[in-house]
């Protein structure tokens, strides 16, 4: 027996090993999966910090510098901005024409909604049905906009998010957060788990709504990275370009008023330049009255302006002027320029050992477009071009053969592969596998296309600074929308398979550890056994044992 317990010492310290990792994984595993279903959570598991999720866009593989800046242009012909702080930057690559005290800090007031309709249209299902809570109806700071839900009353998330995005009800953002996480705080955490991703570092977010604390703060440098990203996704775009909406009814609201947008912009005849694609407006006395506001020409260049710390008499109306005037001056002085479209032949390669040809088109693997004074006399872009002169074949289809840059100022402004553009056979008549399709490149960190339209509205005096009542047409379809890219449960659910399957594996482990000690153990004390009977004491049984057995 003795001698058993010596010879399976380690077996059984392995069963051990296994057994308390099966546990200890299954307990993540648990873990994880109720994360994913919005209960208890750790922000961290739901966001990669290491991923820069709001300066990479799926179609884009090579990223385009962000700080090209066009202060050392003329700028003369700025229009006045009696604004303490202001921003205009182009929306898909970040590029800032022109700010003042773009990185001071402020209080972001209602344009914080921005954030929380992102991250609710992100992790939430728009028909799923939410429930006021009376904590939700209250908590909307002094004099706080809001359109009248009573606690208890449910209403669908999609509807939520009109009255929230475009009548800036704030009692819809505590009711939305309050209901995709057991608590109000876990969605608030996430908030700044999300802006410390897109870099928005000088921020920090302590309520969901906007109404004024100390410790709720931003600069206009980081909403403008927030509003960037949100205005990627389709369904945000949907919701802040609607002039108006019209709620469904619920039991205690069996009919709504139609409600127009507080950003009156989006109601704008007259504007022949440019075409109004959203997205919040703002109030409160700290921060006065504010906007941000985005707008596109018909070449699809989209602007951002931002507009805070409007006051005095009128203030409400002519920060909507500051911010079209802004964007009057970036559409009528810049512009995006097509410098290499995908497919545009480069250059010419020659192919050694090819069976039907001896050379190859080598093309752009995407498209460059820069943004540019409308001046070309201001620029100062210089292309560099590396393409091999020869190849030896078999040549895939798509496979790389050199690269364009161009360049800005000296900074790096864009850069595309070049490609074969066939696939040529070696004299044996071996081809390479077609290289992955091309993929675009553009100017600026973010091109996902996310067209789209979307508007809402709400009643009595809201935090944004504009006249209660509606009273105005516009699209009130709420168009379901297409999955979000992020698909954030999912991670986790991913996550937890893996640990699943590393328990099967564990488990099958432990098995036949299991199996092997116990017939080691049957043949061990058949053996005792045997020599027992012929031994005089347990020495000369175990070097008896030792002597005859093969095993030794």
């Amino acid at each position: 027996m003795h001698m058993f317990r010596r010879k399976h010492f380690y077996s059984s310290l392995i069963i051990v090993l296994c057994l308390v990792t099966i546990f200890g994984g299954a307990a993540a595993a648990g873990g994880a999966l109720y994360a994913s279903r919005n209960t208890s959570f750790d922000p961290a598991s739901i966001f990669d910090l290491d991923d820069d999720l709001g300066d990479t866009p799926e179609n884009v593989t090579t990223l385009i510098a962000n700080d090209i800046s066009f202060g050392e242009f003329d700028t003369s012909k700025m229009p006045e901005i009696d604004a303490e702080i202001y921003l205009l930057v182009e929306s898909r690559s970040g590029v800032v024409i022109c700010s003042k005290n773009a990185d001071e800090r402020l209080y972001p007031a209602s344009i914080t909604k921005i954030m929380t309709g992102i991250l609710a249209i992100e992790l939430g299902d728009p028909e799923q049905m939410m429930t006021a809570s009376v904590a939700a109806v209250r908590d909307i700071g002094q004099d706080g906009g809001n359109i009248g839900i009573v606690a208890g009353e449910s209403m669908r998330l999609d509807n939520l998010l009109d009255a929230m995005l475009v009548r800036s009800a704030n009692e819809t953002a505590n009711i939305i957060a309050e209901n995709l996480f057991d608590t109000r705080q876990e969605f608030i955490d996430l908030m700044n788990l999300r802006a410390r991703q897109l870099n928005a570092t000088s921020t920090q977010f302590t309520n969901t709504t906007g109404y004024h604390e100390e410790s709720h703060y931003s600069t206009a440098a980081d909403i403008a990275r927030i509003t960037r990203y949100a205005m990627r996704n389709r369904e945000f775009r949907k919701y802040v370009i609607k002039p108006s909406i019209l709620l469904n009814p619920t039991q205690q609201h069996p009919a709504w008023d139609r409600m127009a947008n507080t950003n009156t912009l989006l109601r704008n005849e007259s504007l022949t330049l440019m075409t109004i694609t959203g997205v919040k407006t703002g109030f409160t006395t700290p921060s006065g009255y504010c906007i941000v506001a985005s707008a596109e020409d018909q070449s699809g260049m989209e602007l951002i302006s931002i507009v805070f710390g409007v006051r005095g008499e009128g203030g409400g109306e002519r920060r909507f002027t500051m911010a079209l005037d802004l964007l009057k001056y970036g559409f009528n002085h810049f512009k995006t320029n097509t410098f290499v479209n995908e497919g545009e032949k480069v250059d010419t390669v020659s192919v050694r050992n090819g069976m039907s040809k001896d050379t190859v088109d080598a093309v752009s693997d995407g498209t460059i477009r820069l943004f540019l004074p409308i001046d070309n006399d201001l620029w100062n872009v210089s292309r560099v071009e590396y393409v091999r002169s020869e190849v030896t074949a078999p040549v895939s289809q798509g496979e790389v053969l050199g690269y364009i840059e161009y360049r800005l100022n000296g900074k790096l402004a864009g850069k595309v592969d070049v490609i074969a553009a066939e696939g040529i056979a070696d004299r044996k008549g071996n081809i390479s596998a077609p290289a992955p399709t091309p993929t675009n490149i553009l100017l600026g960190r973010n091109i996902t296309n996310n067209g789209g339209s979307s508007r809402s509205q709400a009643s009595s005096s809201d935090q944004d600074g504009t006249s209660s009542n509606s009273g105005s047409t516009g699209n009130d379809s709420s168009d379901s929308a297409d999955a979000d890219p992020a698909g954030f449960p999912g991670t986790l659910i991913r996550s937890s398979l893996f640990q699943i399957s590393v328990l099967v594996i564990l488990t099958l482990a432990v098995i036949i550890s299991s199996f092997r000690t116990i017939v080691s153990a049957m043949r061990a004390r058949n053996r005792n056994r045997y020599y027992g009977t012929r031994s005089p004491s347990r020495s000369k049984t175990i070097k008896n044992y030792r002597r005859r057995s093969k095993w030794y």
